[in-house]
């Protein structure tokens, strides 16, 4: 069998990558000023332990983030506190229900 790629020119990808990290939106051609977080500062901002954040990942609770280098994983800053609002509602609701 003969897989058929379709290919790219590496301005694509480089002009693709540039947007990515320089803060601008590709589609709207606005800045995204969301800051990018760490693994270590989610974890901080949870007050949990990283492995916990690796658990969370793993079980598809937290999202998974992006790469941006072999080892070096990232969230925007707008999702881990959309994450955490998901969160207190959750506990909220909990409460409510105990």
């Amino acid at each position: 069998m003969v897989r058929k790629f379709q290919k790219f020119s590496s301005s694509d990808n480089t002009k693709a990558a540039r947007a990515v990290f320089s803060g601008i939106n590709p589609q709207t051609k606005t800045a995204d000023l969301d800051p990018l977080w760490s693994a270590r500062r989610i974890a901080d901002f949870f007050a949990i332990n990283i492995s916990t954040l690796r658990r969370w990942i793993t079980s598809g609770s937290f999202p998974e983030g992006f790469w941006i280098g072999k080892n070096t994983r990232r969230w925007r800053e707008s999702v881990v506190k959309k994450f955490a609002d998901k969160k207190e509602r959750e506990a909220l609701k909990y409460a409510q229900l105990v």
